[in-house]
């Protein structure tokens, strides 16, 4: 006698001798949580990433690059910090590291600023 592979299933399975669930619903259910063990960092990084695209992009319009942003500001539009982005030199600039999402640029000036700026994106 062969059991669901589904564990909170107790039902017997009826039909081809490979057939390892019940039914679809707790095929789909089993299928769910094994991939949300494997790739449920990876959606948590995406929302972070897209959350603090979101703020740049409703922050950009103050700042332009030459504004400050007050740190408060920018963490209180869902800002999120994450080792995945990418950082761009820039030759014109001293300090001349922006951290950038897509199409716009973060730099932290002090302890309580930020500057936003739009950059191009030639990767694409």
């Amino acid at each position: 006698m062969r059991k669901c592979k589904l564990t909170s299933c107790y039902k017997e399975i009826i039909g081809r001798t490979d057939k390892e669930f019940c039914c679809d619903t707790h095929r789909s259910a089993y299928n769910n949580a094994q991939n949300k063990k494997l790739f449920g960092g990876m959606s948590k990084r995406f929302n972070n990433t897209k959350s603090t695209y979101k703020c740049l992009q409703a922050l950009y319009p103050l700042s332009k690059g030459v504004n400050p942003i007050d740190i408060n500001t920018v963490y209180n539009n869902n800002f999120k910090e994450d080792i995945y982005y990418k950082i761009r030199s820039d030759h014109n600039d001293s300090d001349g590291k922006w951290i950038s999402i897509e199409d716009y640029g973060y730099r932290q000036i002090s302890k309580t600023e930020f500057l936003i700026n739009k950059t191009k994106n030639n990767d694409r």
